[in-house]
């Protein structure tokens, strides 16, 4: 009976411990997923990071938000981006975008086409909530 108690109250130092070291982190994806690999890196990253323990905001700018649609057949790692897309359902409620990219015509892509829970930002308002960040990663 003491030992459990001992390590209940050992448990409950460490999550106390976890939740300080739990960070606000955004990461910025405006790279182009049909030319590179760099955004798939982020989604990984994303994952890494809110798989972890902190808040992570993930944000897609540019030709990013190709990768909620068809990434499997429009990105370089389209197959594996879908993998981490869903998991990452899980762990983050909503990705931001940048509204003006889903504006640009060779996207050819419309908001109703994404399956995942979006917000859309203005490029002001997505460099405020980035801003808010204890850091932020970029790719």
């Amino acid at each position: 009976m003491i030992r459990d108690r001992h390590h209940k109250a050992q448990s409950y130092r460490l999550g106390f411990f976890l939740d300080k070291l739990s960070k606000k982190i955004g990461v910025l994806v405006g790279s182009d997923p049909k030319t590179s690999h760099r955004p798939c890196e982020g989604l990984r990253l994303a994952l890494g990071l809110a798989s972890g323990g902190h808040q992570v905001d993930l944000i897609l700018a540019n030709a990013a938000p190709l990768l909620l649609t068809e990434a499997e057949t429009l990105a370089i790692d389209g197959e594996q981006a879908q993998k981490y897309l869903h998991v990452l359902k899980d762990f983050i409620p909503a990705v931001y975008i940048d509204a003006e990219s889903l504006r640009d015509k060779r996207l050819e892509m419309k908001a109703s086409e994404i399956e995942f829970n979006t917000i859309l930002l203005s490029k002001q308002a997505l460099a405020l909530k980035l801003g808010l960040m204890e850091s932020f990663f970029s790719f």
